[in-house]
């Protein structure tokens, strides 16, 4: 469902680049998944360069949100939605905000919630790096701040059994900065008690801490300093 999400931004992305808009409404019907790639493609759907605004390019990802919420009950059911990854959903809630710029685009189509979970301990490094050695303090200081859980994300630590083994020789305190630097040491040292994939367990843990690290790096315009457009592997 990530690969067909970032197809379907990407395209309407383009279509917007160069001045044009949906034609007409779209369901979920005119999409196109091939089996032996994943990747999507429209059919039967057409763009116009008629009244190009940004109040059409708003409206075009509101309907684009509509037909991926049309996708994931077709693929899982009616309690498709219930289940999905509360980043996932909030990616919807991102293509649905009317507040929504032409600068976010960018943010759209390379957004955390569509990350590989095989790449999530990449992004976070990266991040976490860009943080701490390319911004300014005072930048640095409104990235943390802007994060949430720093209360929280060490008893959540604490209560997983394969987390706590990542915390037996290290202190951190309950703020932001705690936070990730736990999580910082954690990837940086996958291995060292389990081979288990402990970025399922952070995953399960943290579901929307990567998006909002994004998200602040993305309002300080630091965003497309990274490399986040290559973290996706397909």
């Amino acid at each position: 469902m990530k690969k067909v999400t970032r197809c379907l931004v990407q395209i309407f992305k383009s279509q917007h680049s160069i001045g044009k808009v949906l034609d007409d409404s779209i369901t979920a019907s005119n999409v196109w998944i091939c089996i032996a790639t994943g990747r999507a493609q429209l059919r039967d759907v057409t763009f116009t360069d008629k009244a190009y605004s940004l109040q059409r390019v708003k409206q075009d990802y509101k309907t684009l949100s509509k037909v991926l919420k049309e996708i994931v009950l077709v693929w899982g059911g009616k309690k498709a939605l219930g289940d999905t990854p509360s980043d996932y959903l909030g990616f919807l809630s991102y293509l649905e905000n009317d507040v929504l710029a032409v600068r976010d685009e960018f943010m759209a189509e390379n957004h955390c919630a569509l990350v590989p979970i095989s790449n999530r301990s990449d992004v976070f490094l990266m991040f976490y790096n860009h943080i701490m050695q390319r911004v300014s303090k005072k930048k640095q200081q409104k990235i943390l701040s802007g994060l949430s859980g720093a209360r929280t994300y060490f008893a959540k630590a604490k209560a997983n059994t394969l987390i706590a083994k990542w915390l037996v020789k290290r202190k951190y305190k309950k703020s932001n900065f705690g936070q990730l630097k736990m999580n910082r040491n954690i990837r940086s040292h996958a291995y060292d008690y389990t081979k288990h994939d402990i970025e399922v367990e952070l995953y399960y843990e943290y579901p929307d801490l990567l998006v909002e690290i994004q998200l602040q790096l993305h309002n300080e315009q630091e965003l497309e300093r990274t490399q986040i457009h290559g973290k996706f592997g397909y």
